[in-house]
């Protein structure tokens, strides 16, 4: 009774954050409409909504629940904005009886100063994951960034590297831990076909004078077009992370998920 009335509450929450998420996507239209028919140019606001699921099923039945949105900004004198927000949820069920299986929360935020290939950029990463002793992590910090774009604007790679401070509580029962750690991103785009294309994020952020402990998270995403707006899409996610929990000795996450992508 006790877990049925908690995984009732998760799906509870659950309801909320996908309503919260539903109201901004009909927010950021009408503020990109609005700019359009101002200045007659292509609005400067973007936004992008996934939502997946995964299921397994055999000794162990699993379902895992992906969302996330991407708010992104153009400011042709500043630079540009960029908001991900993203959740995963997922329970599984033993010999009739369910319990939570993964929770996962994530933020990521970044400016893009002095538009063009090369220039600086500020970011704040906040991550929440009890199943890998990550209570709270936050990575907040400042470096440069270089990217290629080919000519025919069908692919682009985008590199950075930054020095981070990372704010770290990995339980309850754990005082604040403060560090520095290194940032070495890479985010590739490929068009492979007319309304196909692939999509790549690898985040490498190892501790600045202990390599071996680090976090990793590599996001690869499939997108095929069904109408300008609309996409079916398969993503793959690897989550790395040195310093597991103590009741969770595994350091790595592997999730494959399809659903649906809408672009706005």
């Amino acid at each position: 009774m006790r877990t049925t009335g908690a995984l009732a509450a998760a799906g509870a929450s659950a309801r909320r954050c996908l309503i919260v998420l539903i109201l901004a996507l009909a927010i950021v239209p009408a503020l990109a409409d609005r700019a359009a028919a101002q200045g007659g140019q292509q609005p400067p606001w973007r936004a992008e909504f996934d939502l997946s699921f995964s299921r397994t099923t055999g000794n162990q039945t699993m379902s895992v629940y992906n969302a996330s949105i991407r708010i992104r900004h153009r400011q042709p004198v500043i630079g540009n904005f960029d908001l991900q927000l993203r959740g995963r949820y997922g329970f599984s069920k033993v010999n009739g009886e369910s319990k939570r299986a993964q929770e996962f929360y994530r933020g990521d935020f970044r400016v893009d100063f002095i538009p063009g290939n090369l220039g600086p950029y500020v970011e704040t990463r906040v991550q929440h994951d009890p199943f890998k002793n990550q209570k709270l992590i936050v990575n907040s910090g400042a470096g440069g960034r270089y990217q290629m774009t080919r000519g025919d604007g069908e692919g682009s790679a985008t590199l950075r590297l930054a020095i981070v401070h990372s704010y770290e509580v990995r339980t309850n029962h754990d005082s604040p831990d403060n560090r520095a750690r290194w940032n070495m991103e890479m985010e590739g785009r490929q068009t492979i076909a007319p309304g196909i294309q692939v999509q790549h994020i690898t985040k490498f952020q190892p501790v600045h004078d202990q390599m071996d402990l680090y976090l990793l998270s590599l996001d690869t995403r499939l997108t095929i077009s069904i109408t300008n707006r609309f996409s079916v899409m398969m993503r793959h996610e690897f989550e790395r992370d040195t310093e597991p929990s103590s009741r969770r000795k595994e350091t790595d996450d592997t999730i494959l998920t399809a659903g649906i992508s809408v672009q706005l």
